[in-house]
């Protein structure tokens, strides 16, 4: 005898078997995956776990589901929440109750393969689940028991973030949608570039191609990609390399860069939806998907993209150097960058508190985390007029392992310069040489500052 919960999906009653339901709860937020099987509504957060939820309506029989009840089923070690209309209450069903679903001469359109068989209750038919195809785990029990184990064990708050076990991410937002991209498949963050060849013959989503450093790049607008209808002006462009491409990702704009320690991604253990992985910001109330940018374009920018006879090459400068990655922004009217291996994240202003007789160029203290941070002022230990930016618009640079950080006005980006493209400073520039590691030129021939953070600090 089965212990069997029975619920409404569409007018049509069916049962999944108890010990497979780890509980019922109403969503109220659900996040979009991109690109996932139309029976994927997202996934939502329950207690800081992000699960797919599949509305059981489309999959059963193509008509959504219109309520906001789900059923939370667990098994192989996996876990996915259906959505359905109503719950009816719980049965014993003996097993020869239960008939072959083959018997049925009409089951009036709903997907056979997802049904397990049937039992009759007074005049009403009941259709039993089958749904080991939505559980599917790539990892076995053992290996969840142990990622959930490590987990749950207790973290230092002051650990090294730039460690092995740790990696950066740029989170961008489209729409009302969190998305990340590892640092590691970035070349550099630009402007949206303001002139943009077309490309004929080609997909709505690839807006063409544009020249950075004599070489060739091809734009891909990927809110439009990801079928997300944003209507904000692109103003930033990430810069990745995919067969030998460059490929530009056009985006809204740039939110922030952190590092995130590997077991506090969130994995999604269902084999429906391909990503990899979750970063829970804010306690679990915001979600951000982790794109695998490089193999979710590879499937769509072939080969034989014609990009008017203008091939992507690398100079024999780039190829013969290699590349360094800058964190890049403003303060002021100044270009300012430091490198990407001093900084520990990025984050929004904080509540500054001061600190009594402190010199002038130290700001005061911030609490991340439950760290102490010291704010420093860039504007007042490298002699720059004060901007007009409000202090709650600026942002915070962390710097790696030093518990100190550094406000400045706008973030800009991320660039990659060889060591060819640095060249030491003359005597006739705005900042002292000493906080100087050199100067790269940036749009328009306008000068970047790359800040010694070591000379800063002393």
């Amino acid at each position: 005898m089965a212990s069997i919960m029975v619920f409404e999906v569409n007018g049509q009653l069916f049962g999944y078997e108890t010990r497979y339901i780890k509980e019922n709860v109403h969503v109220e937020k659900i996040f979009n995956v991109p690109n996932a099987p139309d029976y994927i509504k997202g996934i939502f957060n329950l207690r800081n776990n992000p699960i797919p939820l599949i509305d059981l309506g489309i999959l059963l029989s193509g008509t959504a589901v219109s309520s906001d009840v789900v059923i939370v089923l667990e098994k192989n070690s996996s876990m996915a929440g259906i959505l359905i209309d109503r719950l009816r209450g719980v049965m014993q069903v003996e097993d020869n109750k239960v008939y072959n679903i083959d018997s049925l001469s009409s089951i009036n359109e709903i997907n056979k393969k997802l049904l397990g068989g049937y039992f009759e209750d007074k005049k009403d038919i009941i259709f039993l689940l089958n749904l080991d195809s939505f559980l599917e785990s790539k990892k076995s029990a053992k290996q969840n028991k142990n990622l959930n184990t490590k987990r749950k064990e207790t973290e230092k708050e002051n650990k090294d973030y730039k460690s092995l076990n740790t990696q950066g991410y740029i989170i961008f937002q489209i729409k009302d949608e969190w998305f990340a991209v590892n640092v590691d498949s970035v070349q550099e963050i630009l402007s949206y570039p303001e002139q943009i060849s077309p490309l004929p013959d080609n997909p709505f989503w690839l807006k063409g191609a544009f020249l950075l450093r004599d070489n060739t790049v091809i734009l891909v607008d990927l809110p439009e990609y990801l079928n997300i209808d944003d209507t904000n002006e692109r103003e930033r462009v990430i810069l990745t390399n995919i067969n030998n491409k460059l490929i530009g990702i056009a985006v809204p704009y740039v939110k922030e860069i952190k590092w995130i320690e590997d077991n506090k991604i969130l994995a999604i253990e269902n084999n429906c939806i391909k990503n990899k992985g979750i970063i829970p910001l804010e306690n679990g109330k915001r979600l951000v998907l982790i794109l695998d940018i490089i193999n979710l374009l590879n499937i769509s920018i072939s080969e034989d993209i014609e990009t008017n006879n203008l091939e992507a090459k690398m100079s024999e400068q780039t190829k013969s150097n290699k590349l360094m990655k800058f964190l890049h922004f403003k303060i002021e009217n100044i270009q300012m960058a430091i490198n990407i291996k001093d900084i520990q994240e990025v984050v929004e202003f904080h509540t500054i508190n001061e600190l009594p007789k402190a010199s002038k160029d130290i700001l005061g203290m911030i609490n991340l985390r439950n760290t102490v941070i010291t704010v420093i002022s860039l504007e007042s230990k490298l002699n720059i007029n004060n901007s007009n930016i409000p202090i709650e618009d600026k942002r915070i640079i962390v710097l790696d392992g030093k518990a100190v950080s550094f406000l400045v006005d706008n973030l800009e980006g991320i660039l990659s310069l060889t060591e060819d493209e640095i060249f030491s400073p003359d005597e006739n520039i705005e900042i002292e040489e000493k906080y100087l590691k050199g100067i790269a030129k940036g749009k328009n021939d306008s000068l970047i500052f790359i800040l010694d953070v070591e000379t800063l600090l002393e």
